[in-house]
């Protein structure tokens, strides 16, 4: 997706972990398609100094200049709390990204604080990038975006082909239909039919557009964080609206990072502004 030659910056929250190298390196794919730089943003804090975050921020640029692709670089040093400085960022932005969990707030299964704030309150689309070092990430997984009524659902489908696109995978456009608790009736296999028909209709016109795209839609019967744990091996990358924060807030709480986690799954929040 190209843009203008003043296009927004793709802004990376960099504290010297390995989550935000990673991060980084998530943010040089998206910069190159939109022709946008990529901005190295650290925050020094009560016990930061300039010198560390410098450090920080040097060994980010030689991640990103070991890649080889042709991205600009912009460095920033604010002072403060990093979250502060993000949500700032965010107002022109084209996107932030940070790691799941940064130095600060190591703990497996969770989310940094930074990261869930960031991800409720940022004005731009926001990615949580997940990761390890000790495996390679098998090639064919999945993309998954739950569509529902909002109408976000055009920009959800628009940001789930860019990223189809921009990273070689496949989309799994799924509809989540809950039932009541305790109910055990035979599943709704109408409301279902009419229910993929309608995202079916949606999804032509991508369709045609991008012929090559390997699109499917799915009706699931109960949450999106029950799917994820039943096909967490499958899906690298979750998008979601930030229109519903209830919604968010569970996939980046106790229970949604810890399935995230457990599948190294980035997730990538987006509203409006995305483009």
């Amino acid at each position: 997706m190209k843009e203008s030659a003043t296009a927004r910056p793709v802004v990376v929250g960099i504290d010297g972990s390995k989550a935000a190298i990673r991060a980084a390196l998530w943010a040089v794919d998206e910069a190159v398609s939109r022709d946008a730089p990529v901005r190295l943003l650290c925050a020094t804090e009560q016990d930061g100094t300039q010198a560390t975050a410098e450090m920080a921020i040097r060994h980010a640029i030689t991640a990103i200049e070991a890649t080889g692709k042709p991205v600009k670089i912009e460095t920033e040093v604010s002072h403060g709390p990093a979250i502060g400085s993000l949500i700032s960022a965010s107002a022109s932005a084209a996107m932030v990204c940070v790691g799941a969990v940064g130095l600060r707030h190591f703990r497996p299964g969770r989310v940094g604080s930074t990261a869930a704030a960031l991800a409720v309150s940022a004005r731009c689309p926001v990615a949580i990038i997940r990761g390890r070092d000790d495996h390679v990430q098998p090639p064919a997984q999945q993309i998954v975006v739950e569509v529902d009524g909002s109408p976000d659902n055009g920009v959800l489908l628009g940001a789930a082909i860019e990223q189809a696109r921009l990273r070689s995978a496949a989309i799994r456009a799924i509809i989540c239909r809950q039932t009541a608790p305790g109910n055990n009736a035979a599943p709704d296999t109408e409301g279902d039919r009419r229910a993929l028909a309608d995202l079916d209709r949606r999804l032509t016109r991508w369709k045609r557009r991008h012929p090559d795209l390997r699109v499917e839609s799915v009706a699931v019967h109960g949450s999106l964080l029950e799917y994820l744990a039943y096909n967490r091996r499958s899906v690298r990358l979750v998008i979601v609206g930030a229109h519903n924060r209830k919604h968010v807030s569970e996939l980046v709480g106790p229970a949604g990072a810890a399935i995230l986690q457990d599948a190294d799954c980035s997730l990538l929040i987006v509203n409006q502004q995305h483009l």
